[in-house]
């Protein structure tokens, strides 16, 4: 059952009160590589904690193991209920968990998902709560008929169509070939009675002609109601971000705080650093977030009695534990700004290199120009940006420098930001760069500086590490850590896609563009489907930025370990990513192994050795 945002409030009651008889917790299962659902988890657990309800945590990395961990959990904890965080929404979860081998009844699996569309069985299933981000009630009437998919919403719709003319003819001939033998059967009786075989005949053929027209258009009814279900299952795309609907939520429990505030944020940040929102999305959710910050200043100056933003910047903010404070700001596109220093921020950003090419010398060049129209030496560029004095930090908010940035092709430099600061700008860090470090601690094993593929020991040491980066007051230890492998996994990301676009190591195929990163041609570390995500985005822009035709990537890279090759493919958030389905009838013409890799769909892992023929029928697939 779909909840929309006026019914979360009762939902949420369901959540924490019933089955208050249990003596278990609320079980809240975690996707693992995915900075929102982590900082939701971190939302929903606040919200728990005033409510006096009792918790666990349970990271979780595909829905293999959601499904397992949860049956292991269900009977033995006696759970409340059961949270389902960035994982569960498009599959049928009934099934997965097993919901009808559940004993009592009363237990209900409530999910918290961007991940859209929803499964249809979820929706229609009264154990299994949706929380949406649509004010109003979704008008379920709208929606196809379930029953044409499987559990993970995949529908044989083009195979289907291939044999559609082979189903008319068989349906004719389940239901003519019987109707023949009654009406001649029974116009011979006749003939011999009553010699009225001719007028019997013509009776016969008119019934065979209505039965053909029946089994004629129940097949046809039947493909456009498969094809409904196909279409509704392609609109693969990612909502609004559960962070900021569980702030929402905490705004309608009236229970929301500055801490809140920052994870929801943080939420967004992710969104649109690995390109699930749109920049219109993004700006709405950042000017709802800028709102509240406007309230906790006005509610914090009325009781005070003091202004609580900094006299020079005029920023709004908001206090949080240990002094620590949040600003909105307009922040230049230049990631971890603030944990090296100017010339690498510039030289290493993502948005830079893709518009100034910066890997190839003659991108070096017009860096140079940039800090030269900034007035600011190299050798001052050069240094730690905290060092840099009050005046050179503040150039980049030099209403000037839009003339400079428009000449350079630069002209969304700045977007809305926010940041957490603590004695001015000694210690400060923006959302933007707490999503990087939370997701490179996520993707490289700190032992060994190689991709992390989790498995049974690695997986929830991993999400606890990127947990406590996320919870970190400024200037821990763990925070700089994080930072520091941001820092080495942006310029890993820049290395990486500099060396296909210069090689041409990709090939434009059709519909969409294709790499793949063969073993020890790239760096190690570039191989986990974050990283992944990222660099399919970078090369879509650089590619744009040099002329190139908008198209989708998908990028192919070997897991060693695991001995398969992992498939991603992004496209715009503006467009759906329907390439989930396209894998799956990939591998179904060709009989390519597959399975999915994580919870979103257009992640998969495909078997070694049939790497190359999958990308050829999915060619086909894509036409």
């Amino acid at each position: 059952m779909i909840v929309s945002l006026r019914n979360l409030v009762d939902c949420w009651s369901e959540v924490v009160r019933s089955r208050e008889e249990a003596s278990g917790p609320v079980l809240l299962f975690v996707a693992l590589d995915d900075c929102d659902a982590i900082a939701t988890a971190m939302s929903v657990m606040g919200l728990l904690k005033a409510d006096l309800v009792r918790y666990e945590v349970v990271p979780v990395v595909d829905h293999v193991q959601l499904a397992d961990r949860f049956k292991e959990m269900a009977k033995p904890a006696e759970p409340r209920s059961a949270v389902c965080i960035n994982c569960g929404g498009r599959v049928d979860l009934e099934r997965l968990l097993s919901l009808e081998t559940v004993e009592d009844e009363a237990l209900k699996v409530f999910v918290l998902d961007s991940s859209r569309p929803f499964h249809l069985n979820n929706i229609e299933s009264t154990r299994v709560q949706l929380f949406d981000d649509a004010v109003e009630p979704v008008d379920q009437s709208s929606l196809p008929l379930c029953g044409y998919e499987d559990a993970y919403g995949f529908v044989e719709v083009e195979m289907e169509e291939e044999s559609a003319g082979s189903d008319v003819e068989e349906a004719e001939d389940d239901v003519v070939f019987g109707s023949d033998i009654e009406y001649e059967s029974e116009a011979n009786e006749m003939d011999g009675i009553h010699g009225r075989s001719k007028s019997k005949k013509r009776h016969s053929s008119r019934k065979k002609e209505k039965t053909k027209k029946r089994a004629r258009q129940q097949v046809e009814v039947d493909s456009d109601m498969r094809r409904r279900a196909y279409d509704y299952y392609s609109s693969c795309h990612v909502a609004t971000p559960s962070a900021l609907v569980s702030y929402l939520l905490s705004m309608d429990l009236k229970k929301e705080n500055p801490t809140l505030l920052w994870l929801a944020t943080v939420g967004i940040a992710d969104h649109f650093i690995f390109g699930k929102s749109t920049n219109e999305s993004y700006e709405e959710s950042a000017s709802l977030l800028k709102g509240q910050l406007e309230r906790f200043y006005n509610e914090q100056e009325a009781q005070t009695g003091s202004k609580p933003y900094d006299s020079n910047s005029q920023s709004l903010r908001s206090s949080l534990d240990a002094g620590e404070v949040i600003q909105h700001v307009d922040e230049p596109r230049l990631e971890l700004l603030r944990h090296w220093n100017l010339f690498d921020a510039v030289l290493y950003s993502t948005y830079m290199c893709s518009k100034l090419s910066t890997w190839r010398q003659t991108g070096r060049r017009r860096v140079l120009e940039f800090l030269a129209s900034l007035g600011i030496p190299i050798r001052v560029a050069q240094q730690r940006w905290q060092h840099l004095s009050r005046e050179s930090r503040s150039v980049l908010e030099d209403p000037s420098l839009e003339r400079t940035l428009g000449r350079l092709g630069l002209d969304d430099f700045h977007r809305d930001g926010f940041v957490k600061t603590k004695g001015g700008y000694k210690a400060s860090v923006s959302a933007v760069d707490v999503v990087l470090a939370v997701a490179s601690t996520l993707e490289v094993d700190h032992s060994e500086g190689r991709c992390s593929v989790p498995g049974e020991n690695v997986w929830e040491s991993l999400f606890w590490k990127a947990y406590d980066i996320l919870g970190a007051a400024l200037g821990d230890v763990t925070l700089e850590r994080g930072m520091d492998l941001a820092s080495t996994m942006q310029r890993l990301l820049v290395q990486v896609g500099g060396q296909v676009i210069d090689q041409r190591a990709f090939v434009s195929s059709g519909t969409f563009r294709y790499a793949v990163l063969r073993d020890g041609q790239y760096q190690e570390a570039v191989r986990h489907p974050l990283a992944i995500t990222r660099l399919a985005h970078f090369l879509m822009d650089a590619l744009e930025a040099q002329g190139e035709k908008s198209k989708p990537f998908l990028i192919i890279a070997p897991l060693t370990e695991k001995g398969t090759w992992l498939a991603v493919a992004v496209t715009r958030a503006s467009t759906y990513n329907d390439f989930g389905l396209r894998f799956r009838t990939a591998a179904a013409k060709n009989g390519t192994k597959i399975v999915d890799h994580g919870f979103y769909p257009h992640i998969v892992e495909v078997a070694d050795g049939q790497e190359t023929e999958f990308v050829r029928f999915l060619h086909d697939v894509m036409g």
